[in-house]
């Protein structure tokens, strides 16, 4: 018999395999990361949280428990941050455009004013 261990997402607590909680804890890191290191939307992570809390809950209504199985489906599902995250990326990106002004008959040049 596996031993079991209580994992908490969104508040939520499941009773699966020690493994299975220590997998989908890793899983969780890696997105948090990714989410980090491109500077992301932290509502994201927020959103595949509620996706994998959404995903437990469905086993537990059909089944009497989560198997290792099923959160190796849950993550397989979803995807690793590199494919989740890929359109993501290329639109929070800021793109910076720099223009120069140069004077070329030493009078001067206003830069524009912007409006905000």
């Amino acid at each position: 018999m596996k031993k079991l261990t209580t994992f908490m997402i969104n508040g939520t607590e499941f009773e699966i395999p020690k493994e299975s909680a220590t997998f989908l804890n890793k899983y969780k890191e890696r997105i948090q990361n990714y989410i980090n290191k491109h500077n992301l939307d932290q509502d994201l992570y927020q959103d595949i949280l509620t996706g994998i809390e959404e995903k437990l809950q469905e086993i537990l209504d059909k089944e009497d428990e989560i198997t290792q199985k099923d959160c190796i489906n849950i993550v397989n599902s979803l995807g690793e941050p590199e494919d989740i995250f890929e359109n993501e990326e290329s639109i929070s990106i800021p793109q910076t455009n720099t223009h120069t002004l140069q004077n070329t008959e030493d009078k001067n040049i206003e830069k524009p004013k912007k409006n905000y």
